[in-house]
């Protein structure tokens, strides 16, 4: 695990025991809270965007051989984005969605080409249940009217990596109180 990131996670867990969190530098953020209402109703908006719900694609078809230093390479790609501004319909440096920074952590990582929805990308690899979850997988949500509309990387220890509409590119936990409510399936793209 890259250093930036497993310093991440253990301020993410120092601040879930003090029950208080706080930004470590200036371009690191963390969800201290629960989302915020006006967050909310953003990613309601923006699912409502999402229309790709009846495409069914198979890019990946599971098990997929990664590389020996997959793992690495994912870890290094995720941190060159912590702290990187939401941006609906982004996928660089200067802003990105959820998806757009799930499919772009992919393709530079490991030359995976994801589709570019959190709807369509919940079709690809293969299911595993939420207490099976391991390094890597791709987690969803679902926000309104039973449709999945964000998506994370899962890293280990309940936490996934995303671009929150609020924060930017955060590390949050899966025990969260919306996330848990939210939260619909994973999916897993080969074995790290």
């Amino acid at each position: 695990m890259s250093r930036r990131l497993a310093f991440f996670l253990m301020m993410l867990g120092l601040a879930a025991l003090v029950g208080a969190c706080a930004s470590t530098t200036s371009t690191i953020r963390f969800s201290p809270t629960p989302i915020s209402k006006d967050e909310i109703a953003t990613i309601e908006t923006e699912a409502e965007k999402d229309t790709d719900d009846d495409v069914v694609v198979d890019l990946i078809p599971p098990p997929r051989t990664l590389p020996a230093n997959a793992r690495e390479r994912l870890e290094n790609e995720m941190d060159k984005y912590l702290g990187v501004r939401y941006r609906y319909g982004g996928t660089g440096v200067a802003g990105m969605d959820c998806s757009g920074f799930v499919s772009r952590v992919y393709a530079d990582a490991l030359d995976v080409k994801l589709p570019r929805s959190s709807s369509a990308q919940a079709k690809v690899g293969v299911a595993v249940s939420k207490a099976n979850l391991k390094f890597g997988d791709l987690v969803f949500f679902k926000i309104r009217r039973n449709r999945i509309s964000h998506v994370g990387i899962y890293v280990g220890d309940g936490n996934f990596v995303h671009a929150s509409t609020k924060l930017g590119v955060i590390v949050s936990s899966l025990s969260e109180p919306y996330y848990k409510r939210t939260y619909a399936t994973a999916r897993r793209l080969g074995a790290f």
